[in-house]
């Protein structure tokens, strides 16, 4: 479950609905809202509602507790990409408090910095790495902050067993309390909130990384045909390109 914006401004979303197994869109619907959903879920027979073991979803409460309402034996996943975007946006702000109080000529070094925080450093350059070691030398707290990043992208790249997850986790945890950034707790705040949902991804192992990419592919759709004054012809040619295969 993955939504899509039309129109930023109007703030009008569709919901895209893939299988993971088949890498396809199943459904696109006008709107996020559960009434929408609930009708697209009542429309499949009883036999393929109750075949749905699991559903991946970025950490929006009310796609959870529909689940929990109408797929009660389905299992949700937060996507590990959402959990990461939610993290590397702490950081973010981290950065820009740091560099608000900075001197000037640290001010000059943090400007622009925020792809290079937020990039996975195992694809850095030896160019970029050696720029990022600057900035880190220049404020210890952003150095800190930054390696907690680091740590986390490891836990989920590294450990395959929830349990071990876990306590990873829990450990992680408790240290960015003992750091005082206010940034980072606010992120501990929302891990705990999904905590279940987090660890299910180590049993799983599922993410939305092939809808992420099918996002960019809708949105090209959208943009070469500048926009669908009706929602129909835009769910069909979706599906005409996307769908299931015949």
């Amino acid at each position: 479950m993955d939504e899509i914006a039309l129109k930023k401004r109007h703030k009008q979303y569709a919901l895209v609905l893939s299988d993971l197994e088949r890498r396809c869109v199943i459904a696109v619907l006008p709107s996020r809202e559960q009434a929408e959903l609930k009708r697209w879920l009542y429309s499949l027979p009883p036999e393929h509602r109750e075949a749905i073991q699991v559903v991946s979803m970025d950490m929006w409460r009310p796609y959870r507790s529909f689940v929990e309402k109408y797929l009660p034996q389905a299992q949700v996943v937060a996507d590990r990409f959402h959990v990461m975007k939610q993290l590397n946006d702490q950081l973010t702000k981290a950065r820009r408090q740091i560099q608000r109080q900075a001197d000037p000529d640290t001010q000059a070094l943090l400007k622009g910095s925020r792809w290079l925080l937020v990039r996975n450093r195992v694809s850095l350059s030896p160019e970029q790495e050696a720029h990022l070691q600057q900035i880190l030398a220049a404020n210890h707290d952003l150095r800190l902050a930054y390696l907690f990043k680091e740590e986390f992208w490891l836990i989920f790249q590294r450990i395959h067993d929830r349990e071990k997850a876990r306590r990873f986790l829990q450990a992680w945890m408790l240290k960015v309390r003992f750091s005082h950034n206010k940034y980072l707790i606010d992120f501990c705040k929302t891990l705990h909130n999904w905590f279940d949902e987090i660890l299910n991804y180590f049993h799983q192992r599922i993410t939305n990384g092939f809808v992420e990419g099918m996002n960019r592919a809708i949105r090209s759709v959208i943009s070469q045909a500048y926009g669908y004054r009706n929602f129909d012809n835009f769910k069909l040619q979706i599906l005409a390109q996307h769908g299931p295969p015949v």
